[in-house]
């Protein structure tokens, strides 16, 4: 980075991060069900998102590390065992990298 100075770039950055998460800073739970049903009058979020109920009931009966582990280990096992791979390769590389500097 010749011409522009590191913290010149990093300013640029965090300008583009600010300006697309910004915006979310405007919604509320009413706004997200307004959007998610595509209705043009005011939406309940509690009849909307009704699952919430389901979802404690849940979270007492497995409790919070079976609340998170049920959807890893069911419907996301395959992206949960690339990314043990994916972390288990930079791991061994950062190993051999650093092996090689001592």
């Amino acid at each position: 980075m010749r011409g522009i100075p590191g913290w010149l770039l990093a300013l640029v950055l965090i300008g583009l991060f600010g300006s697309q998460v910004g915006p979310l800073a405007g919604y509320s739970l009413e706004r997200i069900a307004l959007e998610y049903t595509g209705s043009t009058s005011l939406a309940d979020p509690r009849v909307v998102f009704d699952s919430t109920q389901a979802a404690a009931a849940a979270t007492l009966a497995r409790g919070v590390p079976g609340d998170i582990a049920k959807p890893l280990f069911e419907q996301y096992l395959v992206p949960f065992e690339l990314t043990s791979i994916l972390l288990l390769a930079a791991i061994v590389g950062a190993v051999v990298l650093a092996k090689r500097r001592i």
